[in-house]
This record gives structure tokens, C-alpha cells and sequence, in this order.
């Protein structure tokens, strides 16, 4: 086989790839379908998945998790011994073991993948997560939004018309979608989320629970290293203890009433060897889950109202990602939407297998057609004006290509050029909550009196996601521009 397309789940805590051919058949790593989306590296090797992941605990200064959650932060960067890693260098190690062992399972020589992102991702994490991709050796078909391909993947056997909310709680983003389904057509209507939202925010509920059990019972304060008393790698080894742990506590919370987190000498000191235990009900733990599951609540309803939907006008309301296992999210799911969510199938597979399904191009089980997605901004795009305010031209929500156009004047008398400033983001009282992609300076301007020059500032986006920029003197004529914007 000279190449196999694959759909492939970048995900924060675990990643997944599979191949659709008639059925699905999931590329194994150590025998297992979920690739932990964990880097080591220590002595100029790299090491990622279970191996990476066993390594953890005993180094973690070598050990590099959670990373998709800073993807597109340019100052994010882990230093291990003589070498740095970006979110994207870590995305692109990962990717790099998927390709590997693809190609020995296919016997292909490349590789080409659909690659799935969270559809809050900014348009700079869209492009970071594509280059990752590319660096690794994979030919990218598309980078597509996460709950499309869980819709997708559930909806690929449906022939009728039907409205989908998609609730999507990984590891460290939270995504909602509202899609409408007409066959092969998948049209995105809405789409909210929070970029720092998931599944290691209800551990860390946990984990902040065994410190105060520490600092009661054991006199222990690890609040911080300097509290801590302990040695920097001894006191991160106790953390990655106690996170792992506390991983398994959430999920055992989720089928039974109440556990125990045990960790047989979590610390030595002072000719001291503490052996933890505490016990947790499923009550205990929820109530402490409060403001989580208020944000997801807030986040749906926002969705539902931006996009001018109730929560009876879905026909399904679908839970993805692993940490929608967890029972409190399914209740409060259930409560908004007066509807049990379907959540039968392997919560933590479906991204990739949608992924897959968009994939196969025209080998599809939609009425034997390919399927069609149109997909919408995510996040609005805009400009600066005066007291570093954001004036907002192409609102989220607009279904690509699409052109807007609004009209801006001076803020001084006998002004001769004006700088467009280009952003993404929503907060338009402060322009420094939102992503900046550069700027021009737009000269030849009429000289008149503040206020009275009128300048066309106009936002494209044409089929292929790239953005141009243009201004417009109406009076002098004179035309400025910045284009081919990347922002995929």
C-alpha cells in the first residue's frame, strides 16, 4: 500500500487514529487503541505514549502532558536538560508515533489524515496544530472541528433531518456545537467553548482535596515547593502521585457511590514515611465540582441562545471526549435538555472515527455520496480603534467565505494615515484579550477635520479559510491591503 488516510484525535490526554475501510480498524500502540499524549525525553532521545507516561512519575522534570491545552501560546515552552518544547514541537513528536506505527500496521509508505481540533481552537491553534501535523510527516487532508466529526460519526448511518447539540469534554478544552444534519450535508449553526476547561480540572478538584487532608492530618503543606520543605523532584514526583490517583478516584466516581485514594509511601521525610489514604464519597466530590459544571451549564445555554435554538429543538444532544464520562456532567446534561444524551459508544473514539469516516472521501455510508461539512468562525475578526477597543466586522458564527465591510473615520484633525491593526476575539472593551495577526499602515487619506474622512475597512475569507484584508478611502480613492492570512 503506498499511502493510508487516516482520521486522527489529537487529544490532551490521550491520542487516537483509525482507518475506515468498510469498518473501522484503530492503529494499536503497545497493543492498545489510546496513545497516552505524553513526551519524555532525557539524553537526546524522545519517548512518547505508555512508555513516556510510566516514566512520569519517577521523571517528571523529563516529562512534558497536557500540552494541546497551551497550543498557539507563543511563550509556553518546557526546557528539558539542552532542548526546548513548544506545544507545536510536542503535537509533532506525538503525531510522529502515529505515523510510525500507521505505516507499519498499513504497510504504507505516507501517510494522509483528517485531523481533528476543538472547535473553540483559535485560528493560530488551527494552523499550529496543522504545521505539527506536517512536521510529522502526515499529508493533511483537512484540520476539522471536533464535534463535526463526532456528529459525523454518529450520523453517518441517518437519513433523515435533524438537529445536534455536541457536548465535548476532553482533558483540557470544553467544546459545544449545534449542527444541523440533512443527509450528507453537515452544516455548523453554533459553536462555544473554553480552551482551558476539562477533564484535569475535575482531577485538580481532587488533588486540592488530598492537600488539605495532608496539611489536616499529616502536617504537610504542599501548597507550594518553598511550603513543601521537600527537594524539587521529590516534591514533583508526589504531585504526579497524587494526579494519578486522583485520575482513577474521578473515574471510579462515575460508577460507584464512594472510593478511597491510597498511595503507600507518598512522602519520606524527617525519618517519616507517609502512607495516604482518604476516603471520598460521589456527593463530596460533586459539590466541590460546583463552579465546573456552572461554566459548562453557562457555556450550553449560551450556545443555545446565541444560535437562537431552545434545548427541545434537538433531536439528539450527543456527549464526546472521556471526561463526559463523568456522572455529574451526564446529569446536568440530561437536566438542560429534559433528554438522556447518547453516550453509548466509546466516548473517547468518536472524534477519530468521524475524523476517519470524513476521510474516505467518496467511500462513505451517506446515500453513497461524499460527505459536505460547512463550518463557521469560531471567533470574530476585527480591528483596533481608538483606546485599544476592538470594533468587530465579521462576527463568530459566519459561515465561510464570507465578506463584511464597515466604515471608520479620524480621531485628529488633518490626520494623514491611519494602521489597521488585524485581530481575532471577542472582548471589545480591551484589544489585549484578543489575538493579534499584524497590521498595515493605510496612507493618502482625505485631510480633513476628525471624523469627517471615511475609510471602507473590509474582511474576506474565501474558500480555502485564508483571510485578505483591504482598506478603502471613499473619497481620495486610495486602496491599502494585507492578504493571504493564514488563520487556518
Amino acid at each position: 500500500m503506498e499511502k493510508v488516510v487516516l482520521g486522527i484525535d489529537l487529544g490532551t490526554t490521550n491520542t487516537v487514529c483509525c482507518r475506515f475501510e468498510n469498518s473501522l480498524d484503530f492503529v494499536k500502540f503497545r497493543g492498545k487503541d489510546l496513545l497516552p499524549s505524553i513526551l519524555y525525553y532525557r539524553d537526546g532521545k524522545s519517548v512518547v505514549g505508555d512508555a513516556a507516561r510510566k516514566k512520569a512519575i519517577m521523571y517528571p522534570n523529563y516529562v512534558v502532558m497536557s500540552s494541546k491545552t497551551y497550543m498557539g501560546e507563543d511563550e509556553k515552552v518546557w526546557e528539558i536538560q539542552d532542548q526546548r518544547f513548544t506545544p507545536t514541537d510536542v503535537a509533532k513528536q506525538i503525531l510522529s508515533e502515529v505515523v510510525k506505527e500507521a505505516k507499519k500496521r498499513y504497510e504504507a509508505e505516507q501517510c494522509a489524515a483528517v485531523i481533528t481540533v476543538p472547535a473553540y481552537f483559535t485560528s493560530k491553534q488551527y494552523r499550529e496544530t496543522e504545521r505539527a501535523a506536517k512536521e510529522a510527516g502526515l499529508e493533511v487532508i483537512e484540520i476539522l472541528p471536533e464535534p463535526v466529526a463526532a456528529a459525523i460519526a454518529y450520523g453517518m448511518d441517518e437519513n433523515e433531518r435533524q438537529n445536534i447539540f455536541v457536548i465535548d469534554l476532553g482533558g483540557g478544552t470544553f467544546d459545544v456545537s449545534i449542527l444541523k444534519i440533512d443527509g450528507n450535508e453537515f452544516e455548523t449553526v453554533g459553536v462555544d467553548g473554553d480552551r482551558k476547561l476539562g477533564g484535569d480540572d475535575f482531577d485538580r478538584v481532587l488533588i486540592e482535596l488530598c492537600l488539605k487532608e495532608l496539611r489536616k492530618e499529616y502536617g504537610v503543606n504542599l501548597s507550594s515547593l518553598e511550603k513543601s520543605g521537600l527537594d524539587k523532584i521529590v516534591y514533583q514526583q508526589v504531585l504526579r502521585k497524587l494526579q494519578f490517583e486522583c485520575e482513577k478516584a474521578k473515574v471510579d466516581l462515575s460508577a460507584i457511590e464512594e472510593t478511597d485514594i491510597i498511595i503507600p509511601s507518598l512522602i519520606s521525610k524527617e525519618d517519616r514515611t507517609i502512607h495516604f489514604q482518604f476516603h471520598i464519597t460521589r456527593e463530596e466530590f460533586e459539590e466541590k465540582c460546583e463552579e465546573l459544571l456552572d461554566r459548562i451549564e453557562e457555556i450550553i445555554k449560551r450556545c443555545l441562545e446565541e444560535s437562537r435554538y431552545s434545548a427541545q429543538d434537538m433531536d439528539k444532544v450527543i456527549l464526546v471526549g472521556g471526561s463526559s464520562n463523568i456522572l455529574s456532567v451526564k446529569n446536568l446534561v440530561q437536566e438542560i435538555f429534559h433528554a438522556n444524551p447518547y453516550s453509548d459508544k466509546d466516548l473517547s473514539k468518536l472524534v477519530a472515527i468521524g475524523a476517519a469516516i470524513k476521510a474516505t472521501g467518496d467511500k462513505t455510508l451517506i446515500k453513497d455520496k461524499a460527505i459536505h461539512v460547512t463550518n463557521i468562525l469560531s471567533h470574530s475578526f476585527g480591528i483596533r480603534i481608538v483606546n485599544d477597543k476592538y470594533s468587530i466586522i465579521i462576527p463568530k458564527g459566519t459561515i465561510y467565505p464570507c465578506k463584511e465591510s464597515k466604515i471608520y473615520t479620524t480621531t485628529f484633525d488633518f490626520q494623514e494615515k491611519v494602521n489597521v491593526g488585524i485581530y481575532e476575539g471577542e472582548d471589545e472593551k480591551d484589544i489585549r484579550n484578543d489575538f493579534y495577526y499584524g497590521e498595515y499602515e493605510h496612507g493618502n487619506i482625505e485631510k480633513n477635520l476628525a471624523g469627517v474622512p471615511k475609510v471602507k475597512v473590509t474582511f474576506e475569507f474565501d474558500k480555502n479559510k485564508v483571510l485578505h484584508v483591504t482598506s478603502e478611502d471613499l473619497k481620495t480613492k486610495s486602496i491599502s491591503s494585507k492578504k493571504n492570512i493564514q488563520v487556518r
